[in-house]
């Protein structure tokens, strides 16, 4: 079945929350992560050093994602086991979510034995406008001073 966000057909929309949605910031120049969060019609923000993990790299191990040699590392992070897919090619030390800190670029995280499964599927090099953050609305957001996860 086709799926769209703004069809009128209500059946034919794409399943998301009607709860929250999360936005991840890495400013990398200051070290930090910004965490924007809509919950329950509340705006909040949280901000954290960028997080660090510990990888087991096994060279041995490789994959081929988007036609670029990925090597294989595990860590254990936030309670969850993660195996993760990285590509020297692209020599960025990011990942989707909170992972990175490898000798390249994340193209594939697996937590849990297929709990959570990310993949790249297209990267874009050209016609990027820089990463600017908006607040539409003038949302009052609360900042949170601790969090847990």
């Amino acid at each position: 079945m086709d799926t769209d966000d703004r069809s009128p057909d209500r059946s034919k929309r794409i399943k998301t929350s009607t709860i929250g949605h999360e936005l991840l910031y890495q400013d990398l120049s200051t070290g930090k992560l910004s965490l924007f969060s809509n919950y329950a019609s509340a705006y909040y923000t949280y901000e954290e050093d960028i997080p660090t993990q510990e990888w087991s790299v096994n060279t041995d191990s490789v994959m081929t994602i988007m036609g670029m040699e990925c090597h294989l590392a595990t860590t254990k992070f936030r309670g969850r086991v993660w195996k993760v897919w990285f590509t020297e090619e692209i020599p960025v030390s990011l990942g989707p979510w909170k992972l990175g800190g490898l000798p390249g670029l994340i193209l594939k995280a697996v937590a849990d034995d297929d709990f959570i499964k990310l993949t790249a599927v297209s990267i874009k090099t050209e016609g990027l406008a820089p990463v600017t953050l908006y607040n539409w609305g003038g949302k009052n957001m609360t900042r949170w001073t601790e969090r847990s996860s």
